[in-house]
């Protein structure tokens, strides 16, 4: 075996099918095989499956496979791979489970030949349990390995995986280590990596620089003729008068001062925005402008505003679609560190309307008690329950500035499902375990019909929580629900 002319013919092989002279890189890679090749077996094989010729494709992968050849293991692991997603759309479960068993084998082996696509592949696999068990400790092993190979393209996704190891359900516990990752793979244009910056500055209340990071995302993905990531990255981009440059530096420590680009008050006529659409901010934005406001931070969710409060003391928090009593709490934390603060509660999603066929009353005043009942148990000094039009918002906003509540207090709600609301406010007492005022709660929904609130003054009743025990009057509950 020739090695200089098989290396040479690879190389004619791999600029020809660049050119996108597809015989002859067939021809160059046919001749690197008969001279002794198991790789151009590979090279040839991604020809035909380019040409959708599987069967032969399979054939030459399995060649360059059984004569030990690393990258045909990685190819054959990738057909098994693709074979798999086959049979999951035709619902063969059974038989894709096979297939991902058979990639993840193949890649094991390809492992063992030090070819980095298919240690990014395995690690994958590990990560999320696809054709073996589930192991992130054993994924980030293999994404360690590859950044300690020599540089390829896969290195900045080794670099952005291996900055999750640093965070908790998308909440970053240690921020030096992570932001040392990420500028590891931004560097190396990840548009993913630049996404995440964005995030970590939003997080800390960094606007300009969170929008710059967004809009490098969105170029990046547009390189790569991704147009969804691209929209999605620019969907963050929240209104800011401040504009900057993307900023990549070496270390954690260099981030952290340049908080200083961005405006971060600390008390006066300033905002936050907490689950907000990217039209409502617009929208919203544009309102508090005009009457002196400073946008100073636009969050996800509640548990990103951590990073944050305690340094700033803002003058109204607007946070949209409060959903659980995990919110409600997580609200009362921020209103404490934040005495001085208005909390806004903000039910944007009655536009369905405009969007769904088929929408009826009930449903949309559910919602209205639902997030209404939460605004009140959370303590929001206004709630604020709107169709998700410019108009409405801008009027809305208007009254809430001007008065000092516009619905506070179930009374206030003329509503017919305000049996959930009710219910749903003594349900929050009854796990805080303050069975008195949950009895209270709880008694005027089951008056009102509603089951789930019967149910649980049969157990009160019963164990005597929050009222004198009365089995009889459980028993009546019961019958009422009928039951018995």
């Amino acid at each position: 075996m020739n090695s200089v002319q098989i290396e040479e013919a690879i190389k004619r092989g791999i600029e020809a099918r660049r050119n996108k002279d597809i015989e002859t890189a067939k021809a160059e890679f046919q001749n690197a095989i008969d001279l002794g090749s198991a790789r151009a077996y590979c090279h040839l094989g991604s020809i035909y499956e380019r040409e959708d010729n599987k069967d032969k494709a399979f054939e030459l992968y399995q060649k360059a496979a059984d004569l030990g050849e690393p990258l045909g293991y990685t190819y054959m692991g990738d057909y098994y791979d693709s074979l798999s997603m086959d049979y999951e759309c035709d619902g063969n479960d059974e038989k894709a489970q096979e297939c991902y068993k058979e990639t993840v084998a193949y890649y094991e082996k390809a492992h063992q030949g030090k070819e980095v696509k298919a240690i990014y592949k395995l690690a994958y696999c590990y990560k999320i349990g696809q054709g073996v068990g589930a192991d992130k400790e054993k994924a980030f092993q293999l994404y360690e390995e590859i950044v300690q190979m020599e540089e390829s393209v896969y290195h900045k996704y080794a670099y952005l995986e291996l900055s999750r190891k640093y965070s908790v359900n998308n909440r970053i516990i240690d921020v030096e280590n992570c932001l040392d990752l990420l500028y590891k793979s931004a560097v190396q244009s990840c548009a993913a990596a630049y996404e995440e910056l964005g995030k970590l500055s939003a997080g800390k209340g960094i606007v300009a620089l969170a929008n710059a990071y967004y809009k490098k995302a969105a170029q990046l993905y547009r390189e790569q003729n991704n147009e969804y990531g691209a929209a999605k990255a620019e969907e963050k981009i929240v209104p800011c008068d401040t504009e900057v440059e993307p900023f990549i530096g070496t270390s954690s420590e260099e981030f952290l001062n340049e908080s200083d680009i961005a405006t971060m008050p600390g008390s006066g006529k300033d905002y936050l925005l907490i689950n907000m659409p990217s039209f409502m901010q617009m929208i919203f934005n544009d309102i508090m402008k005009k009457q002196g406001f400073t946008l100073i931070g636009a969050f996800p969710d509640l548990y990103s505003v951590e990073a944050l409060i305690g340094t700033i003391n803002p003058y109204i928090v607007f946070y949209n679609e409060v959903q659980s009593t995990d919110d409600c709490i997580a609200i009362k934390a921020l209103k404490e560190l934040c005495p001085s603060t208005r909390f806004i509660a903000v039910a944007s999603h009655l536009e369905l309307k405009e969007t769904t066929v088929e929408i009826d009353e009930w449903s949309e005043n559910k919602r209205k008690a639902v997030l209404t009942s939460l605004a009140i148990l959370c303590g929001a000094s206004d709630y604020i329950a709107l169709p998700a039009t410019a108009e409405n918002i801008i009027n809305k906003i208007n009254m809430s500035l001007e008065k000092d509540i516009i619905y506070k207090g179930y009374k206030q709600l003329d509503l017919p499902y305000l049996k959930e609301a009710l219910w749903l406010y003594g349900a929050y007492y009854y796990y805080e375990e303050n069975y008195a005022d949950a009895f209270e709660w709880l008694e005027k929904s089951a008056k009102k019909g509603h089951v789930p609130a019967m149910e649980m003054l049969v157990v009160m009743y019963n164990r005597g929580l929050g009222v004198e025990a009365d089995p009889d009057k459980a028993y009546d509950w019961l019958e009422k629900i009928g039951v018995v």
